[in-house]
């Protein structure tokens, strides 16, 4: 009864972004806040931060899949790297699931990302291969990024990866998907979007990527079925007061 009556409290809230699919939980999926690209790994929840990329409108002929901005990969690591040979350029956001514990705790529930990229072809060396992952941890997200022996650390609880070999043609956005399901003491997400130089590892101080973007970001939280129809009672009702 209490797990049912929070549903409908949480389905009832404006803020919520529900699909027939699930709730969204990714913040800025678009990139088109002001809040720019952080550096290293995230601090908190709800913000991008990785390796030096910035938000961008149309650059290089290809045009954002959706608003006026999109993401660019510049460099394979959070500094310029002059004497290191790093090869992924990663981008992650920490994806706080606090709220939904005890949905968790219950079992059943799994969370879905999906991406898109897209690259120019500018010669033979230009690099083809992105990368989509979750992982799902135990533990308080500003831990997270803790790296230093003694410091505390969430416990990692699994995750997946998937890859794409894009195309060369600027004008198609390919789709990447990825899906955990989610252990009952799952505390948060880690999604990370990546561009890796498959092709050519340039060195650190020189461009890495001719032109490599990603738009269009998603992660659904999903709850076991029978709370699913509520979450679908949910998003009809939110339809009813939008169509109001």
């Amino acid at each position: 009864m209490k797990k049912t009556l929070f549903l409908l409290a949480l389905l009832a809230l404006p803020g919520i972004a529900l699909s027939g699919e699930g709730i969204e939980v990714l913040t800025d999926g678009g990139f088109e806040s002001d809040v720019p690209i952080g550096l290293g790994l995230p601090l908190y929840a709800g913000y991008w931060s990785g390796d030096i990329s910035q938000k961008v409108g149309t650059t290089d002929g290809i045009v954002p899949l959706e608003g006026s901005q999109m993401l660019k990969f510049i460099h394979a690591a959070p500094y310029i790297a002059t004497d290191e040979d790093h090869t992924w350029a990663q981008v992650h956001q920490i994806v706080d699931l606090g709220p939904y514990k005890s949905i968790i705790s219950a079992g059943g529930t799994s969370v879905r990302a999906s991406a898109h990229f897209n690259r120019v072809q500018l010669d033979a060396q230009t690099d083809t291969r992105f990368v989509l992952s979750i992982s799902a941890y135990e533990g308080d997200p500003t831990e997270y990024h803790n790296e230093y022996p003694g410091q505390p650390k969430p416990t990692y609880l699994g995750g997946t990866m998937r890859n794409i070999w894009t195309d060369s043609d600027p004008d198609t956005w390919e789709l990447v998907t990825a899906e955990i399901n989610l252990p009952v003491n799952t505390d948060f997400v880690v999604i990370d979007i990546n561009a890796v130089e498959n092709v050519f590892s340039d060195p650190g101080d020189q461009q890495e990527f001719d032109g490599h973007f990603a738009d269009g970001i998603s992660l659904l939280f999903v709850p076991e079925p029978a709370t699913m129809i509520l979450f679908g009672i949910g998003f009809a009702l939110q339809l009813m007061r939008r169509r109001r």
